[in-house]
């Protein structure tokens, strides 16, 4: 039996991992009992539901000194006032509401969604303190975890990790190294972002037995069976293992012919779980980078520089797959770049397939290509509703010392062709790229601003010096002086501290009446705080159609309330024993109205029921019915639906609400 343990992030993620799924198809299909023991899921519902009395202990346990490390001091007080009790109650309501539940009250709402996410993030952060710096080893979320690998008996366990592996897993790993004494194997994308003395020194003497570089879907199926046999691992390509006390690196090789890989299995996936408001499965058409060319990158290190596709029919038939399988509307495709043609190819295929009523996302490059109005046309046809566009830059010349191979002169064209088609565009892009100064960096903002008509989520970061890309490789060469653990000196323009700054004031002033809106369309703006979730969200809008408070109003005063779906974000709360609404600001949205609503208001119990369905799953029409259900009592249905009728057309004169045109799925 071969286990195989699912990356564990800081960061919440929206989706399963798709490397783990693609090494227990591969496994299966050798014949090699494969079982999976979950990440991000499991540990979510045992921080949130089954752990939250021992967390809440943990940190009131903790002195000051450790507080102030943990930068949480002003927590532990607010939790301890509000007691064991309503601490475990918050955490459960919370869990259910944006996880079970899949409320779109609280994914369109900035403020509740960062809460989670930050909650989430200090409490693995008070558990690596645990572990780590006082080592304790008695923590029960990490006893059950260990307990869950340990009841599968297996005969090796297998550890996925990302660049930065955690104090957690890497606690998990010794636990089990030490209890059981079978091999342990790891892989996943850090592998390729140590050296080999790291290899030797850290993991390969203290952790791990074995450590795949590169696609692993082979070399651990071929471990595997030559670790049954007795044998040597001496011709497997891509491995790293000991043998007389030394470290022996075997050659690296790609996978020749991708469409000889199986499809990836998610069965034993939490897939209704993740951090998303709807279910999402990825997908890869191509591994590698067709460009690859880009200086501050790395990711090319994880396929050995080499760009490789799957054919367009092997392509379709795993969508195919993956919708019927796993009852999924949404496939991201994990392509580094998915190029126009490819894209275009795609897309044909899928419409001559009939593949309807789905839901696809990529990240693209903004090639010239795409400026052609049928190239977007046929991929929203096709079903493409979002693209994460690679921008980094408003300045060409900033884009030119990047290598990024891209024209500013375009970029405009096809993000007015893209949201012409109802596509979202999602821009990425980031500030302190050496030699950028600050008045480049200004520039990027002021192209943001010009055309913010056309940007849907502007996600923008601070640019992080990674030591296996072209520009740490020639660093004299852009004018950098590298120094330890991912420091460095410019020559000229901003350094990290100066483009934090930056990226900081900027956000902090950012003033959404200062974008440009688009002819009463609900536009977005991206808090970096909240993650990609919310995308979803955006494209889901776009396709189902969200309404104009003008046309919310007039459809209501016509009485074709079946056709409205309100959503009305906010918090209901007793203040001084009167209800009061607080609504989500539209700074805290991620919607942008025409004005700022009211603060607050006042509520009956008549109208606070009116809020609590509206919540984007029911018709206006069966809000009313159940209105009356609960406060008919002898009055005529046609009082009290006029009576909601006028609510709602206040709240939407106040701006308070959202409405799609049908239900929200």
């Amino acid at each position: 039996m071969l286990v195989l343990v699912e990356p564990l992030n800081e960061q919440l993620s929206d989706r399963p991992d798709l490397g783990i799924a693609m090494l227990i198809a591969s496994c299966r299909a050798k014949g090699i009992a494969t079982s999976l023991v979950k990440g991000q899921t499991r540990i979510l519902n045992d921080i949130f539901i089954h752990d939250s009395k021992e967390l809440w202990h943990l940190i009131c346990s903790l002195g000051i000194k450790d507080l102030k490390k943990l930068q949480i001091f002003d927590y532990k007080k607010l939790i301890y006032e509000k007691g064991l009790r309503q601490f475990c109650s918050e955490l459960e309501r919370e869990y259910n509401e944006i996880i079970i539940n899949k409320s779109p009250r609280y994914y369109f709402n900035t403020p509740l969604l960062y809460r989670f996410r930050y909650l989430y993030f200090i409490f693995l952060k008070v558990y690596y303190y645990y572990l780590n710096t006082l080592r304790c080893d008695t923590l029960k979320i990490a006893e059950r975890y260990v307990a869950e690998i340990k009841k599968n008996h297996p005969r090796y366990v297998g550890f996925s990790l990302n660049r930065f592996p955690n104090p957690f897993l890497l606690h998990i790993v010794k636990r089990i190294k030490k209890e059981m004494g079978i091999p342990i194997i790891a892989g996943g994308n850090f592998a390729h972002f140590i050296s080999l003395k790291e290899k030797v020194n850290f993991f390969l003497e203290n952790y791990f037995d074995y450590l795949i570089m590169g696609p692993a879907e082979y070399t651990l199926t071929w471990l595997i069976e030559t670790l049954n046999d007795g044998k040597e691992p001496e011709s497997i390509p891509n491995l790293c293992y000991k043998k007389n006390g030394k470290v022996k690196s075997n050659p690296l090789k790609t996978i020749g012919d991708l469409d000889t890989l199986p499809y990836p299995d998610f069965s034993e996936f939490d897939l209704d779980l993740y951090f998303a408001p709807k279910k999402i499965l990825p997908l890869q058409t191509a591994r590698g980078c067709f460009w690859g060319k880009c200086a501050f990158c790395d990711y090319y290190i994880n396929y050995f520089g080499t760009y490789k596709t799957f054919s367009i029919g092997r392509v379709i038939e795993c969508v195919k797959y993956l919708c019927n399988t796993y009852d999924c509307q949404h496939i991201m495709f994990h392509d580094e770049a998915l190029s126009a043609t490819r894209a275009v190819l795609i897309s044909k295929a899928l419409i001559e397939n009939k593949m309807r009523h789905q839901f696809f996302y990529a990240y693209a490059r903004f090639e010239n290509k795409f400026v052609s109005s049928s190239t977007l046309s046929i991929m929203r046809k096709a079903g493409f509703v979002a693209i994460f566009w690679g921008l980094e830059s408003g300045c060409q010349r900033v884009l030119d010392l990047m290598n990024k191979g891209i024209r500013i002169s375009c970029v405009p064209k096809i993000l007015r062709q893209a949201s012409r088609h109802n596509i979202v565009n999602i821009c990425m892009g980031f500030f302190g790229f050496p030699g950028e100064s600050k008045e480049e960096a200004e520039k990027t903002v002021a192209f943001l601003r010009r055309n913010a008509k056309y940007i849907d989520i502007a996600e923008l970061q601070v640019f992080i010096l990674s030591s296996f890309s072209a520009i740490a490789s020639n660093s004299h060469k852009w004018g950098l002086k590298v120094g330890s653990k991912g420091t460095y000196s410019v020559q000229s323009g901003m350094d990290f501290k100066e483009a934090r700054s930056f990226l900081n004031i900027l956000m902090a002033k950012v003033d959404v009446s200062t974008l440009e809106l688009s002819s009463g369309e609900l536009r977005l703006i991206s808090d970096r705080r909240s993650g990609y979730c919310r995308y979803i969200l955006s494209a889901l809008s776009r396709r189902l159609g969200i309404m104009t408070h003008q046309k919310v109003r007039k459809l209501i005063s016509e009485n074709k309330t079946h056709r409205v779906y309100p959503l009305i974000p906010g918090t209901i709360g007793n203040q001084n024993r009167k209800i009061i609404f607080s609504p989500v600001r539209v700074n805290e949205s991620i919607f942008i109205n025409n004005r700022y609503p009211y603060k607050e208001m006042s509520l009956t119990a008549f109208e606070r029921a009116i809020i609590s369905f509206s919540d984007g799953t029911l018709s206006l029409e069966d809000i009313m019915s159940k209105v009356y259900e609960r406060f008919g009592r002898g009055n005529k249905k046609f009082y009290i639906y006029k009576k909601c009728r006028k609510f709602f057309h206040e709240i939407f004169s106040k701006e308070l609400g959202i409405a799609f045109r049908r239900p929200y799925q």
